[in-house]
Parts: structure tokens; C-alpha cells; sequence
């Protein structure tokens, strides 16, 4: 186990990374949202997390699944 303080420092800096993550997603979402006057916008904003999440988790396959996202989202 690391000492103390380097621990300390090590849990600090994952907190103020995690804050900065979601600060910087409302910022990009508020971006989009002030670009794109749609008030259906909120599906946009799923959609990319969605396609980054998949994208990350190796299940992207060949490509062609952004066709099968936004039917998904589509009202």
C-alpha cells in the first residue's frame, strides 16, 4: 500500500478528474445545445456517449451501426 500522502494526493487528483469529466461533458452538451436550436438535441448528446461508450467496449463491429443508433433515437 502507498503511504499516506502520496495516496491522498492520488485519490485527490482522481476526484478533481472526475469533476473536470462531467464539467467538461455539460459544457460540450451546453455548446450543442446553444448550436443547435432543437429542443430534441438531448438525443444527439445521448447518441455520441452511447457510440463512444461502444466504440471503447470493442462491440463496434463493422461501422455501420450509427444507421442502427439514431433509428433507436429517432421519436
Amino acid at each position: 500500500m502507498a503511504p499516506a500522502h502520496p495516496r491522498g494526493r492520488m485519490v485527490t487528483i482522481n476526484g478533481l478528474m472526475i469533476v473536470a469529466g462531467q464539467m467538461l461533458a455539460f459544457a460540450i452538451n451546453a455548446l450543442l445545445d446553444a448550436l443547435i436550436h432543437d429542443p430534441q438535441v438531448w438525443r444527439l448528446m445521448l447518441g455520441v456517449a452511447m457510440d463512444r461508450h461502444r466504440s471503447r467496449s470493442g462491440s463496434a463491429g463493422d461501422g455501420h451501426h450509427h444507421g442502427e443508433l439514431l433509428r433507436a433515437l429517432d421519436p
